[in-house]
């Protein structure tokens, strides 16, 4: 699914210890302006072509499927049969829903920040910002995590066009495989229906509840 690797611009910028101070000063100052795009980023809704492939640029799946988010900290990810599947952040709970297996998995979404650096566009002003760097390379925003800790997403990039829209994100895990997404009939900062944000299991659904207790 959603997955990432690692930080090289900030290792050209930061070529010596005398660049340091210079560096820690840009990175903090891209990450503003990134947060103060995101703060009138209300909510969004997109279709989307999805194609993941390996370390070795062998295509393992393409897919098309709907993102929705909404401020704060609401996210629905919605993948098309027949890969079918859907994530949903209702502000406490990530659910990982499976259709096929009828089966249902919550986990703590604050703890899954950790592992899936999406979730922080819900949240432009969340103190979650400070475990994560983002420097700017080619006009493309990327957001890596600070230390080695994480083994989910490693690398998360976005692509805004002149209107300020999300046109395209990016996302690479620690096992090198890259999920490459582009977005069509966007909608920005529209009212968004609470229905895409919650969840009820079904009858007969299988409920797998990795929330700390």
């Amino acid at each position: 699914m959603i997955k990432i690797a690692a930080i090289r611009f900030s290792f050209i910028l930061c070529f010596s210890t005398l660049l340091n101070g210079f560096c820690y000063a840009q990175n903090a100052d891209v990450q503003q302006l990134l947060q103060e795009k995101l703060v009138n980023f209300k909510s969004f809704q997109a279709q989307f072509t999805q194609i993941v492939v390996d370390i070795d640029k062998t295509v393992l799946q393409q897919a098309n499927g709907m993102l929705y988010l909404q401020q704060p900290n609401k996210l629905r990810w919605e993948l098309f049969p027949p890969n079918e599947n859907t994530l949903i952040a209702d502000g406490d709970t990530l659910w990982n829903l499976d259709p096929f297996l009828e089966q249902a998995v919550a986990y703590s979404q604050k703890a899954q920040i950790e592992n899936n650096p999406l979730i922080l566009l819900t949240d432009p002003k969340s103190s979650d910002w400070k475990n994560y760097q983002v420097t700017v390379e080619n006009k493309k925003f990327v957001i890596t995590p600070v230390g080695s800790a994480n083994l989910g997403i490693v690398q998360l990039v976005l692509m805004f066009d002149n209107n300020e829209q999300l046109v395209s994100l990016e996302t690479k895990d620690s096992q090198g495989q890259v999920s490459s997404l582009v977005f069509t009939k966007i909608k920005q900062n529209v009212t968004l229906a609470g229905s895409h944000f919650s969840f009820s299991l079904p009858t007969g659904w299988e409920l797998d509840d990795q929330r700390a207790p």
